[in-house]
């Protein structure tokens, strides 16, 4: 396991994941309420620059800009203050009082306004004026007499103080709502953000277990569908690495099983022998006792039943060979046949064949073959103690590669939560038996590189056998 990762605080992932966003977000809203008053603050100004530049377009007219009544008009409706001078810079017409000139001169100062315009060589001059905490714009407008070359100065100032309190209010509303957006975006970003830290946080944490043995973890399922996606992954990666660590302890198990039956099956196999040839010999001595006739077979049938028995082991331990040969498919299973009808008609059970005709030779090995059908056809026998039909079929799979051998029981099944085990080595439900007549079938198959498939029907439960067509 990776250290960092074992000793990672709670949620340094959503302090790293956070801190750029919201930064981020900060520093886009600053920016925003900036930008935002600083357009609105030129669209205000523009306006009354504008507005001024109209009124003083309209007194471009020489007889209106000398009439006070006029000015006056003009003065109410722009809330704002017009004068008329000389080139002296005396006051000729305004729209306010004389006894006002004196603080309409404290702002404007008609002799530098004059040079203004000799500077710029425009007739029109704007600019803004903040004096006294006050704040104006000044328009001044320069007219010359058509007759001589005598000219006036038209000067309109228009107070700022309502705009700037526009202005204020403008930027105050802008920064309540972008402190609100701020804030909404704030615990939007946490939200989401920390939702995705703890998934991430979630996946480091299986990994870590993973990682130090423990499959039986899962991670959590997002609602992000990447981190979803991404936890589904980690989930079947563990049940993978769970299913092959229980392969693992299954093969190394059944390696220390084969190397002791291997052995067992050795040792008792020579005894064995021995034992089945006295036997036989007693047999002899006793042809004229019908009892000791009967208790001598009884004997040799038990040796017998030892005898298949260790021949199972040795088949568990690997240690079986095989002699290959090409057999019609029919052969195996019509000799089983012929060997336990006799035990099949005591347990009140009848056969049902179909075998196709036409079945090609196929390279098997008959003997381990019939081993399979014995065990196939015993297992079905067994699910019916109440006697009943097994179906056995004999023909090609539908896509005509293999030898298909079909058994079909009307026994009362196999259990759903049994279909994983079955081929299991010793797992059995029986009270008799070790559990490894499913295992050595398969087994078998697997060296014809076949396969054997169990499934539950409507009816029972169909075994399968398949057998690759070779044909050469």
């Amino acid at each position: 396991m990776n250290p960092k990762n074992r000793n990672r605080p709670p949620g340094s992932l959503r302090i790293r994941l956070m801190l750029p966003a919201m930064v981020f977000i900060l520093i886009f809203s600053i920016l925003f309420i900036i930008i935002n008053n600083y357009y609105t603050s030129r669209i205000l100004d523009n306006r009354l620059e504008r507005e001024a530049v109209r009124i003083s377009g309209i007194l471009y007219e020489y007889r209106f800009a000398l009439n006070p009544a006029y000015l006056k008009f003009l003065g109410k409706i722009i809330e704002g203050r017009i004068a008329v001078f000389d080139r002296s810079g005396n006051v000729i017409a305004a729209s306010f009082d004389e006894t006002q000139t004196p603080d309409f001169l404290l702002y404007v100062n008609p002799t530098e306004i004059g040079k203004k315009h000799t500077e710029s060589g425009q007739d029109q001059v704007i600019i803004k004026i903040a004096r006294n905490n006050h704040s104006f714009l000044m328009a001044s407008r320069k007219l010359f007499f058509s007759d001589s070359d005598e000219s006036i100065l038209i000067i309109i100032l228009t107070p700022l103080d309502d705009l700037q309190s526009v202005k204020y209010q403008t930027g105050l509303r802008t920064l309540v709502s972008g402190s609100f957006a701020l804030i909404l975006a704030f615990f939007s970003a946490g939200f989401v953000l920390g939702k995705i830290s703890a998934a991430v946080d979630n996946v480091l944490n299986v990994t870590d277990r993973i990682a130090s043995g423990d499959f039986t973890c899962r991670a959590e399922l997002s609602d992000i569908r990447e981190l979803n996606t991404l936890a589904l992954s980690i989930n079947r990666m563990s049940d993978k690495l769970s299913a092959y660590e229980k392969k693992l302890v299954d093969s190394t198990r059944l390696l220390s099983v084969n190397k002791i039956t291997a052995a067992m099956a050795h040792e008792i196999k020579n005894p064995l022998s021995s034992m089945k040839m006295l036997a036989q010999i007693i047999q002899k001595r006793f042809e004229h006792d019908p009892e000791g006739v009967e208790m001598t077979a009884a004997f040799i049938k038990e040796i017998n039943r030892v005898d298949t028995l260790v021949s199972d082991l040795r088949t568990l331990s690997g240690s079986t060979k095989y002699s290959f040969s090409m057999v019609l498919p029919r052969q195996p299973l019509d000799e089983m046949i012929l060997v336990m009808k006799p035990k099949l008609d005591h347990l009140n059970i009848r056969l049902e064949t179909r075998i196709d005709q036409g079945l090609p030779e196929t390279r098997m090995d008959r003997d381990k073959i019939k081993q399979v059908l014995w065990n196939l056809i015993m297992n079905a026998v067994e699910s019916m103690p109440q006697g009943g039909a097994i179906e056995i079929s004999v023909a090609r799979d539908d896509q005509k590669q293999y030898i298909e051998y079909r058994i079909q029981d009307q026994g009362s099944g196999i259990a759903p939560e049994f279909l994983t085990d079955i081929f299991t080595p010793f797992f059995t439900t029986k009270k008799e038996g070790i559990g490894i007549g499913l295992y050595i079938s398969r087994e078998i198959a697997l060296a014809h590189k076949g396969e054997i498939r169990i499934h539950p029907t409507g009816q029972g439960t169909a075994a399968v056998l398949l057998i690759p067509i070779n044909e050469t």
